[in-house]
Order: structure tokens, then sequence, then C-alpha cells
């Protein structure tokens, strides 16, 4: 799975962004993660080890509701430049 450096996981109801998963794609840039059942920022921060991710989407999660989803986002996860199909 090192290869692998864009995943669409999107409409899957996927509730957490596990550890395991995101150390074996240590190539990934791109990440659809929208349209999911993904309601903590925790979870979202494991994936600032994917430090060659880019764009991110995850507009449709129970987390994006939060009111400063996307600065903390940007925070946690300095590298990625794209963030829910947006600049």
């Amino acid at each position: 799975m090192e290869n692998i450096t864009w995943m669409d996981i999107s409409f899957n109801s996927i509730t957490k962004v596990k550890s395991d998963w995101i150390e074996q794609l240590p190539n990934l840039c791109t990440l659809h993660l929208h349209a999911n059942q993904i309601s903590k920022l925790s979870d979202i921060k494991r994936l600032s080890s994917c430090k060659k991710l880019r764009s991110l989407t995850l507009c449709g999660n129970p987390v994006a509701e939060n009111k400063h989803y996307r600065n903390m986002i940007l925070y946690y996860i300095s590298n990625v430049v794209q963030l829910d199909f947006g600049a």
C-alpha cells in the first residue's frame, strides 16, 4: 500500500480514522473522505502523520459542522493546501 498516492473512500459510513491504516500510506497525497460519519477532531488529527497529504475532503461528515472546523484542520494538518474541494 506504500505506493498509493490517491484514495477516495467517500460515502462509506466511516466513523473513525485509524492510525494503523494511515501508517501504511506514507505517500498519500490526496484523500477523499467526504460524506462519511466522522465526528471527532481527534480522528482527523491522526492524518497529520501523512506528511505528503496535500488535498483532503471531509465535507458531509459531522466533524465539518464544527464552527472552527476549517481552521482546526489546517492547523493540525499544515501540509494540506486544498480542503473540501477549495483552496
